[in-house]
């Protein structure tokens, strides 16, 4: 059963991709976009670990990062398996997100972050002050607010072959 939920949530970080990039990002701060645009080409051949170290170099670039850098690096820290790294920068996307499809995104990956801490909360070499039960309720309920943020569609459905991001129904 453990085998089927660490695969399934693998296949949830792998398909949660890199925000679009912004035009004014690109214009208004160049060493930001150099730092940016590395990073999730680190992201796409899967080196994730060194797509940190870019994008963490674009924020400091910026005063208040754009909500697809924090999504960026939470889909990278979920990636390496630091759920604590990965649910600080999904609370803040979430906090900044004002799309549906920022929102469902952030909370995807502050949901994905959650769960992975109450899994290892179960392992003798972690210990945490967190009780595993508390955090699995908040892990359904961010998973719960990317359903209502997709009209109930989930994530996965706003994904679009082509890589594309399709905006919910309710909100085009």
């Amino acid at each position: 059963m453990l085998r089927i939920l660490l695969c399934s949530l693998a296949a949830v970080v792998l398909l949660t991709l890199p925000a679009p990039i912004s035009v004014a990002d690109s214009q208004e701060f160049p060493s930001f976009t150099k730092a940016r645009d590395k990073g999730r080409a680190l992201m796409a051949k899967g080196k994730f670990e060194a797509a940190i170290k870019h994008l963490k170099k674009a924020e400091e670039h910026v005063g208040e990062p754009p909500v697809q850098l924090l999504l960026d690096l939470a889909v990278c820290f979920n990636s390496v398996w630091d759920p604590v790294g990965a649910e600080a920068y999904a609370r803040r996307a979430l906090a900044a997100a004002t799309e549906p499809v920022d929102r469902a995104r952030a909370a995807n990956n502050l949901g994905i972050s959650l769960f992975q801490q109450a899994q290892a909360s179960f392992l003798p070499t972690e210990t945490t002050d967190r009780d595993p039960q508390e955090i699995l309720e908040e892990a359904e309920s961010a998973f719960r607010d990317v359903l209502e943020a997709t009209d109930g569609r989930g994530i996965n459905r706003l994904v679009q072959p082509g890589g594309g991001v399709e905006a919910p129904r309710g909100n085009r």
